[in-house]
């Protein structure tokens, strides 16, 4: 979303320095009955007043923006005030408060309105999620909204961080999972075929929502991936090949079979590897009993 050029340069100049002059948030809900839109930024990091710090420029460029402005950018009429909402982690709900409070009295300052905004927790840890919100009297009130472990919906977002280690690592691991489960049980009975797409909508169920940017950026990284996926299995004397796209396996023999599944069984980290055991062994059991039937 664009921020308005007005206020956007009046803060550059009582401020010194450059601020955003888009902003892209996680998302946007529109109240199903008096058509309020509550912009989501979501945070994990701490946060301290720093004008040259990029947290810091987003915020400014959040709360440069208007009712009015945003209407028109969304091609919507609304007749009621919009709201921006920074859910972070629980720890630096304090923070945000005195950043957000001090960036909204330099706009203020310049003679333009602040974006109106308000500061949520959340918490995640092995056995629930919790939000921690304002009641209607000021006061922080924690609600628990899921007691069971969520899958991890978006690995890796390359708008935020795409050199996030841990994020490429659940990347590299459930993209083994998701070859294991396509070539495995297969690679003795017939050719396989599969695209980069096909895999980059099952790493990402989201995927159809994302911009082309970010998931041009994902599909090189998942590429990349795969490239030492397909060294490996033609290590071990199977026929892979890529073009326009797509991947092609011929069907190989049971030798051959034998050493892909073991390859995918003993491959990946501890705990992966024993996951893909006991998955492999099911898809083997599931051929053996098709077999018989």
């Amino acid at each position: 979303m664009p921020v308005p050029v007005e206020p956007r340069h009046k803060v550059i100049q009582k401020i010194g320095t450059k601020i955003n002059s888009v902003v892209v948030p996680e998302l946007i809900f529109e109240h199903s009955t008096d058509r309020q839109l509550l912009i989501v930024e979501c945070k994990l990091k701490d946060i301290s007043l720093d004008v040259n710090d990029r947290d810091n420029r987003q915020a400014f460029g959040y709360l440069c923006l208007n009712d009015s402005d945003l209407s028109r950018y969304l091609g919507i009429t609304r007749s009621s005030n919009s709201k921006l909402l920074y859910s972070v982690d629980r720890e630096h709900i304090e923070a945000y408060c005195q950043v957000l409070s001090d960036i909204s009295e330099i706009i203020t300052e310049t003679n333009f309105s602040y974006f109106p905004y308000e500061v949520s927790g959340i918490s995640v840890d092995d056995s629930e999620i919790t939000l921690l919100f304002k009641d209607e009297t000021g006061h922080y009130k924690e609600i628990c909204v899921a007691k069971e472990s969520l899958p991890f919906i978006i690995p890796l977002d390359p708008e935020v961080n795409l050199k996030d280690e841990y994020g490429r690592q659940v990347v590299e691991e459930n993209l083994r999972m998701i070859i294991a489960a396509r070539i495995c049980p297969y690679i003795e009975f017939a050719d396989i075929n599969f695209s980069i797409e096909e895999i980059c909508k099952e790493l990402i169920p989201i995927w159809d929502l994302w911009a082309k940017t970010p998931r041009t950026k994902v599909k090189e990284l998942i590429k990349y991936y795969m490239s030492g996926i397909v060294k490996e299995l033609k290590k071990r004397g199977c026929s892979v090949m890529y073009e326009s796209g797509e991947y092609k396996l011929n069907k190989s023999d049971q030798k051959i079979a034998e050493k892909v599944r073991s390859y995918f069984r003993t491959g990946a980290p501890d705990d992966l590897a024993q996951e893909s055991v006991r998955i492999l062994d099911q898809m083997v059991l599931d051929e053996l009993m098709e077999e018989d039937i």
